[in-house]
């Protein structure tokens, strides 16, 4: 044998996939634990840490919520007027008009239903190059908006955001049925929001925590993404890196959420309560003067416009030009 040269190195790659098998397992479980423990977090602690703010302090908080809702109305007539006044070329009190009373949105619905048909357009081109690429036997992989020469990841995100609309979609036959309504309409906005982002790594902790959930229920796994064997070692290793990935997103989450005062709330004991209450006075009362002071500047800003009136008849960026 020549010198220098690496010998072969044999690998069972039976033992090696099986190695694989096990880690994945090993991972889904503690990405089905983390997720169990957020979701006692989300939908039994926090609820009734605030279910007992209200009690304990009911007056500050629907004070806080009539404000919270008074500035919301002015900060969207504000932004209401400015839009009008950059996109129509109103005076401000003619925006301020238009804002209270829906006028000058006939462009604006014109417009919206534009974008909506130029959407439909492009779905339908889409289904139609797809259809065609089938038909010629090559089958295009998905990106996360359903076009071809997408990445693993993109497709992943998409895959698992269809299994996890079967099981949580109100409307869809296959939903989980297991699980109460108020916390199936949470999940399944996290679901959405996650798909949004692209969170290949939190659509994976809801699937992981779904698929033992509805076990727990008697209902029939579905298996889209989760279940079957892979085709190669290298996807299984993609796999396995996303399963950890998710894992330690999972965990820095729970760790932030540790220093939340809900954290671990209805085993506190009544000392730690005391302290929780007097803290959340303060918050209460700093967030109450903060959207006090920001109410005073929006309703200054609709104050210095002036009376409202009406659009006078061609007037507008051509009828001032004019």
């Amino acid at each position: 044998m020549k010198e220098g040269r690496a010998l072969p190195v044999v690998v069972d790659v039976h033992q090696v996939r099986r190695r694989l098998a096990e880690e994945e397992e090993d991972c889904r479980r503690e990405l089905v634990r983390l997720e169990a423990r957020l979701r006692e977090f989300e939908d039994v602690e926090r609820p009734a840490y605030m279910s007992w703010v209200r009690l304990e302090l009911g007056p500050v908080v629907t004070r806080v919520e009539e404000v919270t809702a008074a500035l919301r109305a002015q900060s969207f007539l504000a932004d209401r007027v400015d839009e009008l006044v950059a996109a129509h070329g109103l005076h401000p009190r003619e925006a301020l008009h238009a804002a209270r009373t829906g006028g000058a949105l006939d462009e604006e619905r014109d417009a919206v239903a534009a974008r909506r048909q130029a959407k439909l357009d492009r779905k339908r081109a889409e289904r139609k190059q797809a259809k065609r690429a089938r038909r010629a036997g090559a089958v295009p992989q998905a990106d996360a908006g359903g076009r071809a020469g997408a990445p693993l990841g993109a497709a992943r995100v998409v895959t698992l955001y269809r299994g996890l609309a079967r099981r949580l979609h109100p409307d869809s036959p296959m939903v989980v049925r297991g699980l109460a309504p108020a916390r199936l309409r949470t999940v399944w906005a996290e679901v959405q929001a996650a798909y949004a982002a692209r969170n290949l790594e939190r659509l994976l902790a809801l699937s992981a925590w779904l698929e033992t959930a509805a076990a727990a229920g008697g209902v029939a796994r579905d298996g889209g993404d989760a279940g079957g064997p892979l085709v190669s070692l290298g996807e299984r290793h993609v796999r396995l890196r996303a399963l950890r990935g998710a894992c330690r997103a999972l965990e820095r989450r729970l760790a932030e959420l540790a220093s939340d005062p809900a954290w671990e709330f209805p085993t506190v004991s009544a000392a730690v309560r005391r302290g929780l209450k007097q803290a959340a006075a303060k918050r209460l009362a700093a967030e109450l003067d903060e959207l006090a002071l920001a109410l005073r500047e929006a309703e200054d800003f609709i104050a210095a416009i002036g009376a409202p009136r009406p659009p006078r008849t061609g007037q507008g960026k051509r009828g001032r030009r004019g």
